[in-house]
């Protein structure tokens, strides 16, 4: 039984606050009753191949305290050998995260729940279609036009080109498109920003109140507007195609990668969507 609780852990937690907190208090109570703790005393050792990287003696003084060894396989050959050796009593727990790094514009895409598209235009392009669409479907409303007669009648978007370059100084539209085929609880939405530009939060009285909060069709219950990030949490969001949307100032000259746009459940990491990594750049 406790193998399988300890099997069922999955990303570092076992799904909600809530379950977590119960399996830790089941664990605590089982370990109060488990007199093998006390004899606890062996020696680990890790080896790349046969070499020894790590080592930790292990007692009761220290049986609860968690060692981590961080190791760069940068110049290990591909043949290479990662093992756990322990020596004494007791029995010896251990988790490997790997992990590697690509240039952003060569990261792919992925939807394991969630469906994750991030596109750039020229804010005031964007803002000059929105605002013809918004009056052209009041006339609409009013009577004063014909629905053939429309000429606005599809997203914002479909009138304009997306792009990846811009000059210092320049306001950029980034349109997120969400969409999910079922309800999601508690999701977390990250979008990086180029290094070159921040972002322009109109809460603040030293930033221009000019630009409008166009692009959106969904409120997000907290936002959070970082220094490389825009980050939104939403308490629910039901199935359907969403539009998420903020504006940067693009602010240094350079070519910067960008990470792809993610959205995830918060106690699900593994029910999660990202937009494709790119680069810009900025003149």
């Amino acid at each position: 039984m406790i193998r399988f609780i300890i099997d069922s852990k999955q990303s570092g937690s076992y799904g909600s606050t809530r379950d977590t907190q119960e399996i830790i208090r089941a664990l605590t109570a089982y370990l109060k009753s488990d007199t093998s703790i006390t004899k606890t005393n062996m020696d680990a050792q890790i080896f790349l191949s046969t070499t020894q990287v790590a080592h930790q003696k292990i007692s009761p003084a220290n049986v609860f305290e968690n060692f981590n060894f961080s190791q760069s396989l940068n110049d290990a050959p591909i043949s290479s050998v990662l093992s756990f050796q322990k020596s004494g009593n007791g029995t010896l727990y251990y988790d490997i995260n790997l992990s590697y790094s690509l240039p952003s514009k060569n990261v792919k895409e992925r939807d394991y729940g969630f469906a994750v598209v991030k596109t750039y235009y020229k804010y005031d392009e964007y803002a000059k279609i929105h605002t013809l669409k918004t009056e052209e479907y009041k006339q609409y409303l009013e009577g004063k036009i014909r629905y053939e007669d429309l000429k606005y009648t599809k997203d914002e978007v479909e009138y304009l080109s997306p792009i990846t370059s811009g000059t210092v100084g320049d306001l950029v539209l980034v349109y997120n498109k969400i969409v999910t085929p079922e309800t999601r609880d508690q999701v977390a939405f990250e979008s990086f920003i180029p290094s070159g530009s921040e972002i322009i939060n109109t809460k603040l009285s030293s930033e221009t109140k000019s630009v409008d909060n166009i692009g959106s069709n969904i409120t997000p219950n907290r936002e959070e507007m970082r220094d490389d990030r825009y980050f939104a949490y939403f308490n629910v969001i039901n199935s359907g195609i969403y539009h998420l949307s903020y504006t940067i100032r693009l602010t240094h000259a350079g070519t910067f990668g960008v990470k792809p746009t993610k959205a995830f459940e918060f106690y699900h990491p593994e029910v999660f969507g990202r937009s494709q990594g790119m680069e810009w750049k900025i003149q």
